[in-house]
């Protein structure tokens, strides 16, 4: 059987080498404006190295940004978890035992209900107060195995990993789109593995209660629920309403027209790039 290659597959393995090229090709035309002072006077060279420069420059802000925002998320929790914490209950504790998580998971005291996993070294599950009073067991049971989907997977670096991409790459409208789905597919594969484990009927249960209690900001950054209609759908094994593929490709091809641009003029910077270090300016 042949195996489906995503675009993920491809956009992975590829980043990394396509950042270093970018920044390198930022570095080289701010070099440029130092250095070849009759860029004034020609407009498209001068039109080709401002667009590299300024886009290298703008995607680092952009991932930085994202960055700063998961810092600030990832040090709330950390010390909500430091400064709410409570005794595990016990009907938590038999759960987590059941599910080999005892340890990963912590209880706060809080009224929102909610249930986060977070960290990106060694992942934790963090459960509210509000959230175990508001749940019965099979709906515990859901959100714990829902969680350590999350928790096996690295989902929260997986996510991370994905904002981050799409801030560099603001200028390529398709990346956000598909970070937002590709985020979207992790939280449908936690929803299998949490029916699975726990029937349909507790997950749908589970879910609706925690879309009704509007989580912390912080929670809500580290760990969105995503489109919980399309989870819905998921759930009861109908065709999902909102696949917005359409939006993707007109998406896509914005990104195309804007990469095609970025491409020119990194051409162009290349080619002075190397006229420069040839001596020919």
């Amino acid at each position: 059987m042949a195996t489906r290659l995503s675009p993920g597959r491809l956009l992975w393995p590829l980043a990394p080498l396509a950042i270093l090229t970018h920044l390198g090709l930022g570095s080289v035309a701010v070099v440029e404006y130092l250095r070849l002072h009759w860029l004034a006077s020609e407009p498209y060279e001068l039109t080709a190295v401002t667009v590299v420069a300024v886009s290298a420059a703008a995607a680092l802000v952009g991932a930085l940004r994202v960055a700063w925002r998961a810092a600030r998320s990832g040090r709330a929790l950390r010390r909500l978890a430091q400064t709410a914490t409570r005794p595990v209950p016990a009907a938590v504790a038999v759960v987590a035992e059941e599910m080999g998580v005892t340890g990963r998971v912590e209880v706060v005291s809080a009224g929102e209900a909610f249930a986060v996993t977070h960290g990106l070294a060694r992942p934790r599950i963090l459960l509210s107060t509000g959230l175990v009073d508001a749940l019965d067991r099979a709906e515990l049971t859901a959100v714990l195995a829902h969680e350590r989907h999350h928790l096996r997977a690295r989902d929260p670096m997986r996510l991370l990993a994905g904002r981050m991409l799409a801030g560099y790459g603001w200028f390529l409208p398709w990346l956000g789109w598909w970070t937002r789905r590709s985020a979207l597919r992790h939280e449908v594969a936690a929803d299998r593995a949490a029916t699975a484990r726990a029937g349909v009927a507790a997950v749908a249960g589970a879910l609706l209660k925690l879309a009704d209690a509007p989580a912390p900001a912080a929670v809500a950054a580290a760990n969105p629920m995503g489109d919980l209609p399309e989870r819905i759908a998921h759930l009861e094994g109908r065709q999902p309403t909102r696949m917005h593929r359409g939006r993707g490709w007109l998406l896509g091809a914005a990104s195309l027209a804007n990469l095609a641009g970025l491409s020119a003029a990194a051409i162009c910077c290349t080619g002075l790039g190397v006229a420069m270090t040839g001596g020919m300016t």
